[in-house]
Parts: structure tokens; C-alpha cells; sequence
């Protein structure tokens, strides 16, 4: 009783919970004592995993993003985050609730029809984690960290001097030629040796092995064939209609043809009034009994409904434009407007027929019913698979027969692949990541079901581990002896080419040899800096542009290029851009976004130094 009443102490005074459960206010770092939270880390994170996921698809590569050192730089983030914020406040920068509202009403995700939608927005905030609080405090910190680049932005300038130099390096011209050695060349010439093979082989593991490779067999659920499952009454769907009357209402509709006289935009009052009189005849002669049809087919401009004889078909509300629409409505049928002005020119309507607003009928809105009925019962269904599929996988976690016993489904086995994915089910990013997950890949269990898709969940384990071993040297003889002759080969062309150089400072020059070599010399006259030239390979023309500039006698060098090949190479001249012209005020522009950039970095680091942050190295991992 004594040893109860003590340990009943000890949890009175520190909490029970204590034993069990990890504060979700547990700091991962420091920032001038200011904590950053474990968790906001772990949900940051998490949320920039699934975004680097959406922008990569198949190419993701989950296990790059579980590597210390990104989670480590993400931090770093956080932590430059956190210490402009702090600058910023320091400063008395705020966002304002009405600047804040105002970014929130202009995030198209949130609108529907163009207009903010607060349902759309609660939804998507939900399917993120957060509440309204959370995402306004992140907007409101990203808004401030903006504004704090913002102020420092706008005091960028460059002197003249400086746009000038700017102009002369970029827009310079240079005028080279060369002759190229290729490796093929010397392909003939090489010789490997078993020993060098071997040797490579040997000195070179790491770039023989096979990868690590997993086979799964999984279930997977979709809402296939639920729909014929399921059994619909007469009844039942007459009740949901009773309940849901006022939904299938059909509005008025009008039945109209016209005529269109265009008018291009910015007429004179000349020209509208020549199209108005032109339509107003036209009108007078429809009233007097000529066939609209035949007048739409000589006069109207419009191309779309000019073979139809003006005919628009029928048309509700909220479809033309207010000025056509405000007109239409208010005809009487078989009469024929006044000349309308809309953007597009003058139009004559002929309201032909009206339908006015009326319900729709049980049987005319029966197979809408019915596929509204059928897709809730399919979802309905759906999820009590889904949730029926979890707790089987979970109750017998090393295997799936009795999941796909009770489910009826068939268990799949995949093709190996590895960690870049494969065909099929190998193909999906969550499937990859559950199987060479640790849980699954070395414990043998089951994993999470995955959801891929609204309507399609997986379960998988893996059946068998291929682990990565190095391939036998007959496998990859042929790629190492394929290696070494590219390689001993581009030797051979590299001093070919030193030699030829040399001769061409002491025969004659680059043509000269050339010639004596039967090797074509190519041309390249006003080469730019970021300028293509047909022929000449841009990659060697961005390495024209590091030889120095030449003075009295031609700059001459070999310089690699397209991979196997080498330039002997002679630059003949170096000529500056003329003075700034038109171009001044958007070189001016490039060098202030230049400077304010790196006045921006300049402060991040220096307030960077300046603080005391603390990491904490052990609570990054997750």
C-alpha cells in the first residue's frame, strides 16, 4: 500500500499521461528562443513530400525524401523562415485582416464560378489537416516574409557604368573556327586486356550491382460492378423525388433567331449609326412579312447561325449577354426588336416561341434519380468494403488470404522491381514506398492500405526480397570492355588534337592543317553568348566565351565538346556591343532584381549569424 501511494504521488504531480504520449508541442529547434514545433515540422514536411510527389508523378523518388539531409535542409528552412518573421515584426511590417482576406478571396482553389466559396474552402483546408486559424497564421507569415523581401526589393539599383559593362560582356560577338577529333576514330586502334577488365571489375563494384528488388502480392479493392449489386424500387426513387420536387424545376426558355450586324470595336458614332439604321431596315422589312430566314442568310454576320437562318435554338437565362438577354425577355412571341447594341454589333431577334417554367415530371427526371441513387449506394458500399478490408488486414497482418477470403477478391502477385518502381501495380508511388518500407520489406507484414484513388484501395506484403548483389563479371564484360575502349579511346583523340594544335601554330595555320589532315574546318562568325549558330555546337560555343579575349594574334586551344569529341580551335576576335540603346532600362531592371537578390541573401545570413538557434538533431527523424 505504501509503494501504491508513492507511485500515486509521483503521477499526481507529473501527469500519467506523461508515461504514454509525446507533447505535440515538443520543439525540434530554437530561433532566438522562440520555439518551432515538432509537429508544424512533421506537417510541413509531410505536405512538401506530396507536393514534390505531385510535380514528379513516377519519377518521385520516395526514398530521396527520407534522407536525413533533406529533412535537415527542410528544417533549415523553417529556421530562416522564422528569423525573417522575427526581422519583419521587429521592423513594425504587419498584414493587415484586410489584406488578408483579400489574398484569401483571390486563390482560385477556393472559388467556384469565379466567386470564393467558404464550403470549397473549409473542405480543402480539411483534407490538409488544418483549420481556418492554421492556414490564415501560415498565409498571414508568408504575406509578412514577402512583404520583408518586398521592402528590401524595391531599393535595388544599378549605375549606368554598371548597365554598360552588362551590355558589352552579354551582347559581345566572337568569330572562331575549328576542326573537330572524334574518339570513334581511334575506337580500332584500343586493346583491353583481361587484367584491365578484371581490374575495373574489381576497383568498381559498386557500379555492378543489381538492385534491390522486391516481388508483393496484394489486394486491390474498386468500386467495379458495385453498381450491378445493387436494387433499385420504384418507390424509393418516386419518395426521393416527392422529397426533392423543387430541385427539378425546368425554366422559361425562349425560342429565337437573329440577325447580327457587326460593328468593329472603337466605331466612330458614324459607323453605329450606319449599322443601326442598316439593322433598323431590316427589322421594318421582317414586319412587313418578308421571311426572316431569308433575310438572316443575305444580311447577318453571324457565320455560326447565318446558314440556319438566324436560328439560336432554345435559350434560358443567364446564357447572352445582359443586352440581348434583357430584350429577349421581354418580347411577346412572333414579334420581332428593335435594333439591340451589345459588344458584338447590332442585332434583330425574332422571338419564334416561348416555354415557360415548369417542374419536371417523376418520369423525366427518373434517370437522374437513379444515377444519383446508384453512385451514393456504389460509395456507400465502397466504404464499408474499404473499412471492412482494414480491420481483416490488420487482425492478420502476415497474411492476406482472409481478407481476400471474406472480400472475395483475388490476391495478385507483381513482377520484381525496385526502388524506381516497375509495370503495373509497380507503377504507383505509394505502392513502391509501403513495399521497401521496413515494416513491410524486412518484418513481413501487411501494409497500410493505400488509398491510390477515390474509388480504389490496396493491400500489400512482400512475398519475396531480392537483395542487391554484384552481377557476375561474364554479365557485364561487354559493359566494361565497352567503357574502356571509349575511354582510352577519347585519350588517344585528346592528344591527337593537342598535336594538331601544335601544328597549326607552326604550318601555316588552322586551314592549312586542315587541309593536310582532310579534316573540314567550320566557320563560326558573330557567335553570341547565348546564340546558336547552325553547325556549330552550343556547348562549345558557351567554352569560346571563357578563352580569354584575344589581342594581337588569334586565342587557340582544344576544348572537348559533344561528349567523345575535341575542338582544335582558333579564336580570331572579340568584339563588344555597341553603346545601351533600347535595351538600357531592361538591362537596368535584370542588374536592380540582381542586386536587390543578393542584398536579400546578404541579410538572411547576416541575421542568420546573428541568432541563436538550437537544433535538435534526435527529433528530426519521423
Amino acid at each position: 500500500m505504501f509503494i501504491i501511494a508513492v507511485i500515486s504521488i509521483i503521477f499526481a504531480s507529473w501527469g500519467i499521461q506523461d508515461y504514454f504520449t509525446t507533447s505535440p508541442n515538443e520543439a525540434v529547434a530554437t530561433v532566438n528562443g522562440e520555439e518551432i514545433a515538432l509537429q508544424d515540422f512533421q506537417q510541413g514536411f509531410s505536405n512538401y513530400r506530396r507536393q514534390m510527389q505531385q510535380q514528379f508523378g513516377n519519377a518521385f523518388d520516395g526514398a530521396y525524401f527520407d534522407q536525413p539531409m533533406i529533412r535537415r535542409q527542410f528544417l533549415d528552412q523553417m529556421i530562416n523562415t522564422e528569423i525573417v518573421l522575427q526581422a519583419a515584426e521587429d521592423a513594425g511590417l504587419a498584414v493587415t485582416a484586410g489584406r488578408l482576406a483579400r489574398e484569401i478571396d483571390s486563390i482560385d482553389a477556393f472559388k467556384v464560378n469565379g466567386v470564393f466559396n467558404s464550403d470549397v474552402y473549409l473542405n480543402l483546408l480539411s483534407q490538409q489537416g488544418m483549420t481556418p486559424a492554421m492556414f490564415e497564421d501560415r498565409l498571414r507569415e508568408d504575406l509578412l516574409v514577402q512583404e520583408m523581401a518586398s521592402t528590401i526589393n524595391s531599393t535595388g539599383f544599378s549605375l549606368p557604368g554598371e548597365v554598360a559593362r552588362l551590355n558589352r560582356l552579354e551582347n559581345q560577338q566572337r568569330s572562331f573556327a575549328y576542326f573537330s577529333v572524334s574518339a570513334d576514330e581511334f575506337s580500332d586502334e584500343v586493346e583491353v586486356s583481361e587484367e584491365e577488365i578484371v581490374t575495373q571489375y574489381e576497383d568498381n563494384e559498386a557500379s555492378y550491382m543489381s538492385p534491390e528488388q522486391v516481388i508483393v502480392e496484394y489486394l486491390e479493392l474498386t468500386d467495379d460492378g458495385l453498381d450491378q449489386e445493387v436494387e433499385v424500387s420504384e418507390g424509393s426513387l418516386e419518395q426521393r423525388y416527392e422529397e426533392q420536387k423543387m430541385r427539378f424545376v425546368l425554366p422559361e426558355r425562349r425560342l429565337a433567331s437573329h440577325i447580327l450586324i457587326e460593328v468593329p470595336e472603337n466605331s466612330d458614332a458614324s459607323t453605329m449609326k450606319a449599322a443601326e439604321e442598316r439593322a433598323a431596315g431590316l427589322v421594318e422589312r421582317a414586319r412587313a412579312g418578308e421571311p426572316f430566314e431569308q433575310l438572316a442568310r443575305e444580311n447577318s454576320d453571324d457565320v455560326g447561325s447565318r446558314d440556319l437562318g438566324g436560328d439560336l435554338d432554345w435559350i434560358e437565362k443567364d446564357v447572352m449577354v445582359p443586352a440581348f438577354e434583357e430584350a429577349l425577355f421581354a418580347m411577346e412571341p412572333g414579334t420581332f426588336s428593335d435594333p439591340v447594341f451589345t459588344p458584338f454589333g447590332v442585332h434583330v431577334i425574332w422571338l419564334r416561341e416561348v416555354e415557360e417554367s415548369r417542374g419536371k415530371s417523376y418520369q423525366e427526371a427518373r434517370e437522374e434519380l437513379l444515377a444519383e441513387y446508384l453512385e451514393a449506394e456504389v460509395e456507400r458500399r465502397f466504404l464499408d468494403l474499404q473499412d471492412r478490408l482494414y480491420d481483416l488486414s490488420y487482425e492478420d497482418p502476415g497474411s492476406l488470404e482472409p481478407a481476400a477470403d471474406a472480400l472475395g477478391l483475388e490476391i495478385q502477385v507483381s513482377e520484381a522491381f525496385g526502388a524506381g518502381g516497375g509495370p503495373d501495380i509497380a507503377r504507383e508511388r505509394q505502392v513502391i514506398e509501403a513495399a521497401f518500407s521496413d515494416q513491410v520489406k524486412l518484418e513481413g507484414t501487411n501494409s497500410d492500405p493505400l488509398v491510390l484513388a477515390e474509388n480504389r484501395v490496396v493491400v500489400l506484403r512482400v512475398r519475396e526480397h531480392i537483395l542487391a548483389s554484384l552481377k557476375p563479371l561474364e554479365d557485364v564484360r561487354e559493359q566494361i570492355n565497352s567503357s574502356l575502349v571509349q575511354q582510352k579511346a577519347r585519350k588517344l583523340a585528346e592528344a591527337a588534337a593537342e598535336e594538331l594544335l601544335a601544328r597549326t601554330r607552326t604550318e601555316g595555320g588552322l586551314d592549312a592543317v586542315g587541309e593536310a589532315t582532310e579534316r573540314e574546318v567550320t566557320q563560326a562568325r558573330d557567335a553570341t553568348r547565348n546564340g546558336t549558330l547552325e553547325g556549330v555546337d552550343r556547348g562549345l560555343t558557351r567554352e569560346v566565351f571563357t578563352l580569354p579575349k584575344p589581342e594581337e594574334d588569334p586565342v587557340s586551344e582544344v576544348i572537348p565538346f559533344g561528349g567523345n569529341r575535341y575542338a582544335v580551335l582558333w579564336l580570331y576576335s572579340a568584339s563588344d556591343a555597341p553603346a545601351v540603346a533600347d535595351g538600357g532600362d531592361m538591362l537596368s531592371n535584370r542588374l536592380n532584381r540582381g542586386f536587390a537578390s543578393a542584398e536579400v541573401a546578404g541579410l538572411n545570413q547576416t541575421l542568420r549569424e546573428a541568432a541563436d538557434i538550437v537544433v535538435l538533431e534526435d527529433r528530426i527523424q519521423f
